[in-house]
């Protein structure tokens, strides 16, 4: 077991006077949310598997109670559904003892913003995200830097988060028999979806 394994293990297995998890899986993407070339299968499979067994996980291996656990998949998984979840199952539900898992499975990419000088973000793609178009320059990717700041206010450092997606784009849709989830990109540059004011951790 690799040390990022025993440190999973551990966090979880802390004990805590209640343990929250958010767990969020994408498999079906509409096609304007990815750069996809014609007849390509940009559909994951995966991912709401790796939702299942971990929440399968959480219980029976770390003591999770399933009323503790919330799942957005597939159609659920919106941008604001998300933010939401993480405000009101996490951040308003969590105190100083408690343990929290976040955890994302699907597609991520890369974001140049316009406001930024040459930065790439790294964001998740939403289910309803879609890609900048002339008459409508808004990106609806969730950057991390929007998630980090809506964690800000956790009473509870004893948050774990997964992260299965991908934000480096090699060219290609898959290595051998597996899927990349990362977006076929052009380094979007783009405006956010909505305004908000991020507060940047030092470590951004």
């Amino acid at each position: 077991m690799c040390s990022s394994d025993l440190s999973y293990y551990r966090a979880l297995a802390k004990p805590g006077r209640r343990k929250l998890a958010l767990l969020i899986g994408i498999n079906q993407y509409p096609a304007v949310a990815l750069d996809s070339i014609a007849g390509e299968d940009w559909l994951l499979r995966g991912c709401l598997t790796d939702v299942e067994m971990q929440r399968e996980l959480l219980v029976c291996r770390f003591g999770f109670k399933a009323a503790d656990i919330v799942t957005l998949t597939d159609r659920q998984a919106t941008r604001t559904a998300i933010l939401e979840a993480i405000d009101y199952h996490l951040v308003q539900q969590m105190q100083s003892e408690d343990v929290a898992v976040l955890h994302f499975s699907g597609y991520g990419s890369q974001v140049r913003l316009d406001t930024d000088s040459g930065l790439l973000r790294q964001a998740w793609v939403t289910v309803d995200s879609q890609l900048p178009r002339e008459d409508n320059p808004a990106l609806g990717d969730l950057l991390e830097a929007e998630v980090r700041a809506h964690l800000q206010p956790l009473l509870s450092p004893h948050l774990t988060t997964v992260i299965d997606a991908g934000s480096q784009d090699g060219g290609y849709g898959r290595w051998g028999n597996f899927k990349v989830r990362s977006r076929r990109s052009e380094e979007h540059t783009s405006e956010l979806q909505s305004p908000c004011n991020l507060r940047m951790p030092s470590s951004a």
